[in-house]
C-alpha cells in the first residue's frame, strides 16, 4: 500500500477501524500468565527483572556481564551487578544469563506509521520518527502511550513544504515566498512540532521559511530543495538533512540534479562538505539501503559504483565528526517496514563503521537528535524501559541484533514468540 492509498484509507474512516483492532490485540487475562517464561508478554503494571544479563549500555562500547535490571512503571528503576540489586518479591523475573541487553533502536524516517504499527517491535525497534505527517497520526501517537498498544513510539514531523505540483498526499503548498509565513503558522498551529521541507521549494521560498522557523524556534528538516546549493543549505541552519540530498550536486561531476550523479563523484570535493557540516551542525541520515534498491530499480548499470561512493561520504562524514543518525524511509513500498532497520545497520557496517557506533547511532544518537537523552538512548536507571534482549552479542557482529530473544517495549516483556 502506498502512502497516497493510505491516506485515502483514513480519509474514508478505516483509520478507526485499524486503531480499534490493534487495540483489541493487546488484550491480555491472568490466564496468560500460565504458560512458560518465554512465551508469556507482561504488561507494564507488574515489575519486571532481567538477571545475570550482559549490557551494552550505548554510553560506551564496554559490555558488564552478570547485571541484574529492574523495570517498573516503564521505567528502568534499578541496575547493577547480580547479587548487589534487591529484586522486587512481585516481580516477574528473566533469567538473562547468556544474554546481551542494549536499548531499542530508533528508526529515524519511517513513513505510514499506522498502517506498519505491528511490523516494527518485532525487529527490535521501539521507536520511529514519521516524517510527513498526516491526519490522524498525532491521535494514534497518543493512544499508543495511553493503551500500551505493541507499537513503537511514535515521533513525527509536519505535512511537507513544497511548490506544486504535489508529490505526496497533505502536502502545503508555498509557491512564492510571500506564501511562506501564513502556511508555515497554520501548520505550527496544528500542533507539528517541526517543519519537513521538499524538492521543488525555490530558494526565496525556502530563505523565508528558515527564517521564520529560526524566530518561532522550530527545527527545519527534509530535503535540501533541488534549486538550493548544499552550502547555502548548511550555512542557512537547516538542522537536518535525509537522503544525502543536496551534496550529490556538490561531488558529482555530471552537473546533474539526480541522485545517480553518486555514480561519478570527485572525492576530493569530500572535506570541504564535511567541513561545513561539521560547523554548521546538521544532522544527515543517508537512508543507505533504500537508495541503494532505488538505484538498483532504475541505474542498474551504475549501481555498485554509485552505492560505494555514497558509502565512502558517509564515512568521511562520520570520521570528520559529522553527526549521523539511521533511517529507513519505510512505508513507501520500497523497502518493508520493521526488518529493513536490520539492512539498514549492515549497510552503515559495511560503509566502514564499526558495529558499537553504528548501534550507537541508532540509539544514543537518536536520543540525542530528540532531544530525548533522559528518556532513551541508553541503558541507565530513570530511562524509559525500550530494551533489546539478544542472544549475542551486538558489537561483535552486526547481524546479532536480529537475534532477538524479547523486548521489552515501555515496561512490557515480549518475548521472542509472542514478538513471532
Amino acid at each position: 500500500m502506498s502512502i497516497r492509498r493510505l491516506t485515502t484509507c483514513v480519509a474514508q474512516g478505516c483509520l478507526a477501524t485499524l486503531m480499534a483492532a490493534c487495540s483489541s490485540a493487546q488484550t491480555m487475562t491472568d490466564a496468560t500468565f500460565t504458560h512458560p517464561k518465554d512465551s508469556v508478554a507482561v504488561p507494564a503494571s507488574r515489575a519486571i527483572a532481567l538477571v545475570g544479563a550482559s549490557v551494552v549500555s550505548m554510553r560506551n562500547d564496554a559490555v558488564v556481564d552478570g547485571q541484574t535490571i529492574v523495570v517498573r512503571d516503564r521505567r528502568i528503576v534499578a541496575l547493577g551487578a547480580e547479587g548487589s540489586v534487591a529484586v522486587p518479591a512481585d516481580a516477574f523475573v528473566v533469567d538473562a544469563r547468556g544474554s546481551f541487553v542494549m536499548p531499542g533502536l530508533v528508526d529515524m524516517h519511517v513513513h505510514s506509521a499506522i498502517r506498519d504499527a505491528a511490523l516494527y517491535v518485532p525487529h527490535g525497534i521501539t521507536t520511529v520518527r514519521n516524517l510527513w505527517g498526516f491526519p490522524g497520526l498525532t491521535t494514534y501517537a497518543r493512544r499508543v502511550l495511553d493503551e500500551d498498544l505493541r507499537a513503537p513510539t511514535i515521533v513525527t514531523v509536519s505535512p511537507g513544504l513544497d511548490a506544486h505540483p504535489a508529490t505526496w498526499p497533505y502536502t502545503r503548498f508555498i509557491d512564492h515566498e510571500l506564501d511562506a509565513r501564513d502556511t508555515v503558522s497554520t501548520v505550527l498551529a496544528e500542533g507539528w512540532p517541526a517543519l519537513k521541507i521538499y524538492d521543488r521549494l525555490t530558494r526565496p521560498a525556502y530563505d523565508s521559511i528558515l527564517a521564520i522557523a529560526r524566530g518561532r524556534g522550530v527545527r527545519v528538516l527534509g530535503h535540501v530543495p533541488f534549486m538550493v546549493p548544499i552550502q547555502h543549505a548548511l550555512a542557512s541552519g537547516q538542522h537536518e538533512i535525509e537522503h544525502l540530498t543536496g551534496y550529490e550536486q556538490a561531488v558529482g561531476t555530471r552537473g546533474e540534479i539526480a541522485a545517480h550523479n553518486w555514480a561519478a563523484v570527485d572525492d576530493r570535493r569530500f572535506p570541504a562538505l564535511v567541513s561545513a557540516t561539521v560547523a554548521a551542525g546538521t544532522w544527515n541520515c543517508p537512508t543507505l539501503a533504500i537508495i541503494s534498491e532505488i538505484f538498483r530499480q532504475r541505474w542498474p548499470a551504475e549501481r555498485d559504483l554509485a552505492v560505494r561512493n555514497r558509502r565512502r561520504f558517509v564515512k568521511a562524514l562520520h570520521d570528520g565528526g559529522a553527526r549521523l543518525l539511521v533511517g529507513t524511509d519505510s512505508g513507501i513500498d520500497i523497502v518493508p517496514a520493521g526488518s529493513a532497520i536490520h539492512t539498514e545497520l549492515e549497510e552503515f557496517v559495511a560503509a566502514g563503521l564499526t558495529p558499537y557506533q553504528v548501534l550507537r547511532l541508532a540509539t544514543y544518537s537518536a536520543a540525542e537528535n530528540l532531544q530525548a537523552l533522559n528518556d532513551i538512548g541508553t541503558v541507565d536507571v530513570g530511562r524509559r524501559a525500550d530494551l533489546l534482549v539478544l542472544d549475542a552479542n551486538p558489537l561483535a557482529d552486526i547481524t546479532n541484533v536480529r537475534r532477538l530473544r524479547g523486548v521489552v517495549l515501555r515496561g512490557t516483556w515480549l518475548p521472542k514468540r509472542v514478538l513471532d
